[in-house]
């Protein structure tokens, strides 16, 4: 492994360890720190003990980059993309909580190309089976990537479906790479990768599946997609999860309408009533993407705009910005961290409260946004 690669496992690994820091709060810390993700390791402890971090979480946090060995080996043939990679999909890094990183077996460029989901039920109907085969088949052929999460039933008929007629399928685990599950499927894996697809995780390698795995990945599922096609879920089912999923983070839904009498219908039923498209057949979604190539144009997701102004220009003391943390700060504290005087202070937060970049709370001010952030 190259230093660059150790490096870069080692400053995302601690962060994914990090105990009561979830995704949610290391890309705020991000933002309000103006650092890249993959450089919160190397920030100063004083920094981020000025957020609110404990020295325990600091540690953790540094661990790896001063020393710890990285407790696991990649497996063969897998890369590990983090965040701040070229090859980090573009489309998942749009929504609200991407994963710090991925493992990725087989070819990564399919995670760039224009790609759809198909999920539905583990133990479906025959006729709900083939819908789900034929449905992948028909948008492999027409140049479609089919996503799905490698279960039984409704997935496993997705991917090998687009496998039979050559197209690219990509799986997403709810478990690290050095596991399948289920196992039944090892040779439906090695198909994928085999025929141009790849299997990716944001769990290491040595994690083995757990219940609450499995609704972290569907995010993933629907992130790398521009829709995402529902084929039986019952209304608390992990389909939904999924579906869920695609709503927020703003994806298409299409949804196959079943039986009234199974249950196994009933969550699409309310997805369609929630406005979810009406699916029947495979040109309902095709007609729905008429321009596919305007779609694999990548997706504007800097976090940074490149012409944003610093609050450098705008402010004497910008440094006053550091020590307002994601809790409430105190107007003493933060005298305190800058050692100015308490005018100045005041003054430099009510500018700091026009420009949006705090805001007062009972007992202090809360940082609500970063230095170069527009």
């Amino acid at each position: 492994m190259s230093d660059t690669y150790n490096t870069s496992i080692a400053s995302y690994l601690g962060l994914y360890e990090c105990p009561k820091i979830g995704l949610a709060t290391i890309y705020q810390l991000a933002q309000l720190l103006d650092e890249p993700v993959h450089r919160l390791a190397f920030v100063a402890d004083e920094r981020l003990s000025n957020m609110g971090l404990t020295h325990s979480q600091i540690h953790c946090i540094k661990r790896y980059v001063t020393g710890t060995p990285i407790p696991f080996k990649l497996p063969k043939d897998t890369h590990f993309v983090p965040l701040h990679d070229s090859r980090y999909p573009c489309w998942l890094k749009q929504i609200s909580d991407p994963p710090l990183f991925l493992f990725v077996q087989g070819d990564v460029r399919v995670l760039e190309t224009v790609a759809i989901s198909v999920v539905g039920n583990r133990y479906p109907s025959e006729p709900a089976r083939k819908v789900s085969e034929a449905l992948s088949q028909g948008l492999a052929k027409r140049g479609w990537v089919v996503v799905s999460g490698l279960a039984q039933g409704i997935d496993a008929a997705a991917h090998s479906g687009a496998l039979s007629v050559g197209g690219a399928t990509v799986a997403v685990l709810g478990h690290g790479m050095n596991y399948t599950y289920p196992q039944a499927h090892k040779a439906l894996r090695q198909e994928i990768i085999a025929k141009g697809g790849c299997v990716i995780s944001e769990f290491l390698p040595n994690q083995s599946a757990k219940p609450y795995f499995f609704p972290r990945r569907n995010r993933i599922v629907s992130g790398l997609s521009h829709g995402v096609c529902i084929i039986e879920a019952g209304l608390r089912s992990g389909t939904m999860v999924t579906a869920q999923h695609a709503i927020a983070q703003n994806r298409d839904v299409f949804a196959m309408p079943g039986s009234v009498l199974d249950e196994q219908n009933w969550g699409c039923h309310q997805l369609i009533q929630q406005g979810a498209m009406l699916l029947n057949h495979v040109d309902d979604v095709l007609s729905f993407y008429p321009n596919v190539e305007n779609l694999r144009a990548r997706p504007n997701v800097d976090f940074i705009k490149e012409n944003s102004k610093t609050l450098t220009q705008d402010l004497a003391n910008p440094l006053l910005l550091d020590s307002v943390g994601i809790d409430v700060t105190s107007v003493d504290d933060i005298v305190s961290r800058t050692q100015l005087p308490i005018a100045e202070v005041l003054s430099q937060l009510s500018t700091l409260e026009l420009s949006g970049y705090v805001q007062q709370r009972a007992g202090g001010y809360t940082r609500i946004r970063g230095r170069n952030h527009v």
